[in-house]
């Protein structure tokens, strides 16, 4: 939401800020109800967590390409240049890989935790069967 707030005051595009910023509040505000809905299911929770992940990298993409030149080429006047000081520069370089990397971990506990249970319905093979 701050994105949103930024851009309204003119200190963010809106190809960067609009898409980051109410990506990220719909990702929040359905995240309980997703947590409930997917209580007990890996799959689908490794499918809302890459989700999650879409909008970080759509973000981090669109603020990357309304940056100022030369990488930037969607910036026409206002730029992403107020996400290189503190305290905005704190989410690209520090929040967005950490939500990354938890994501990823998330994802693969998730399939870990699925593998594990699929251990544990299989019937156990003992000395005594094999010979």
């Amino acid at each position: 939401m701050t994105f949103v707030v930024l851009y309204a005051y003119g200190i963010l595009p809106g190809v960067f800020a609009l898409p980051a910023g109410w990506g990220d509040v719909a990702i929040g505000i359905t995240a309980p109800f997703v947590a409930i809905y997917l209580a007990g299911n890996a799959e689908r929770k490794a499918s809302y967590k890459l989700l999650g992940m879409l909008d970080l990298v759509t973000a981090v993409t669109l603020g990357v390409l309304a940056s100022p030149a030369p990488v930037g080429i969607l910036g026409h006047g206002v730029t992403t240049e107020a996400m290189t000081l503190l305290p905005l520069s704190v989410i690209p370089t520090f929040a967005v890989p950490l939500l990354l990397i938890l994501h990823i971990i998330s994802i693969a506990q998730a399939i870990r935790g699925r593998a594990y249970a699929g251990m544990q319905s299989s019937p156990a093979i003992s000395g005594a069967q094999i010979g």
